[in-house]
């Protein structure tokens, strides 16, 4: 996507993903190719083993439902990183 170069941070749902392991292949790969843009991954109603929250594959993971104000935690704590 043309926009992402664009972007603070990216956003993404666990569940957006229908690959097999909650989608570990597709953050590895955007980490990746946008290494200099923080992740954000919402993960409601999971815990995910395969996680990264340091190193290349680096994400700010956010469990449980999201709210406004565990969502603004997660995009300020990405956007501090």
């Amino acid at each position: 996507c043309p926009d992402v170069d664009a972007a603070d941070v990216l956003l993404y749902d666990v569940w957006s993903t229908s690959e097999s392991g909650g989608g570990k292949d597709l953050f590895e790969r955007l980490r990746e190719m946008h290494p200099e843009i923080p992740i954000v991954l919402t993960a409601p109603g999971m815990e995910l083993d395969w996680v990264e929250t340091e190193g290349a594959h680096k994400v700010v993971p956010l469990l449980g439902p999201p709210t406004a104000e565990t969502l603004d935690a997660a995009l300020k704590e990405a956007l501090a990183s």
